[in-house]
């Protein structure tokens, strides 16, 4: 099997992983200067980070998935009626056109189908072909070649694997948070953090539950029905798992049933599996009908199948 490697690029932070034979696990992190994107596009300083920060992982793959914020990315959840396979991709790219205010020929779409009583849920991204364009160029001149494109969020709720409940991912500088209803990422969102690595855990407490609640809020305006309460779990990943008493301080600090997050796999205990969360959810299997990646395929760049 050809080795892969994950890759996590977030605004501030670069995160690669790579899962060997025997339970070995090569991995490091990042932090990312300012000017590492420009208008939402990578420049050459991420490039460079990319490239040091391989060089003293030992990661040896050079086939690698990348995940992205959802920052520049539209996603749809919607239901259509159950018909013939060879039907199926022109009725979700028709959906696609109505309900995504993007100009098909500027994004990338990738998109799951899995069956939901007489209907088929339909799961759809969109993200900006030229974002996409230049993060695959910056990788591949890292000297890497790009299998998939993923969405982080989405990443982590695979790695979680749990079908109800809040998952809610500290990194520096921004935090992930996703809930999960039936089995799918509902809805999900990347904040920024202005709270510094010098501030007290109460005050990043105090952040990240104010952002947990301005998603709530927004789910709830678009689905009055969503079953979020007090007994409602809430998975913490990320630094709640370095940061000393930090998932204790969140058992008082959010209005949720904190628990930690259980990841199927043999960890060594040198390994942080915490920070890495959406990159075990990477090298995971996905079922993408088509993927964000621009692919060479008889002569023309697509989404790949």
């Amino acid at each position: 099997m050809t080795p892969v490697c994950a890759i996590e690029l977030d605004v501030r932070e670069l995160k690669v992983l790579q899962l060997g034979d025997g339970g070995a696990v090569h991995h490091a992190h990042s932090l990312l200067p300012d000017g590492a994107y420009r208008e939402g596009m990578p420049t050459r300083i991420l490039m460079e980070v990319l490239l040091q920060t391989l060089a003293g992982s030992g990661v040896t793959a050079r086939l690698a998935r990348v995940a992205i914020s959802d920052a520049g990315v539209a996603v749809r959840d919607f239901r259509l009626a159950r018909m013939p396979e060879a039907d199926l991709q022109s009725a979700v790219m028709y959906e696609a056109k109505r309900l995504i205010p993007m100009d098909p020929g500027d994004v990338y779409y990738a998109w799951h189908a899995a069956p939901a009583g007489r209907q088929l849920a339909i799961y759809l991204a969109a993200a900006r072909r030229d974002m996409i364009d230049g993060l695959v160029a910056a990788v591949a001149a890292a000297g890497l070649q790009v299998e998939r494109v993923d969405l982080r969020a989405l990443a982590l709720a695979r790695a979680i694997g749990v079908p109800d409940g809040l998952i809610l991912d500290w990194g520096h500088g921004e935090a992930t948070l996703v809930l999960q209803v039936g089995g799918r990422p509902r809805f999900f969102r990347t904040v920024q953090l202005e709270a510094s690595p010098v501030d007290s855990l109460d005050r990043h407490l105090e952040e990240l539950s104010l952002s947990v609640e301005a998603l709530l809020k927004f789910s709830r305006s678009a689905d009055p029905q969503l079953p979020v309460g007090p007994t409602t779990p809430l998975y913490l990943t990320g630094l709640f798992g370095m940061v000393p008493e930090a998932i204790e301080a969140g058992r008082t600090g959010f209005a949720y049933e904190v628990r930690k997050p259980e990841v199927v796999g043999e960890w060594p205990p040198d390994f942080s599996w915490h920070l890495h969360v959406a990159g075990i959810g990477l090298l995971q299997p996905a079922t993408w009908r088509t993927r964000l990646t621009p692919m060479a395929s008889e002569g023309q760049r697509r989404a790949a199948a």
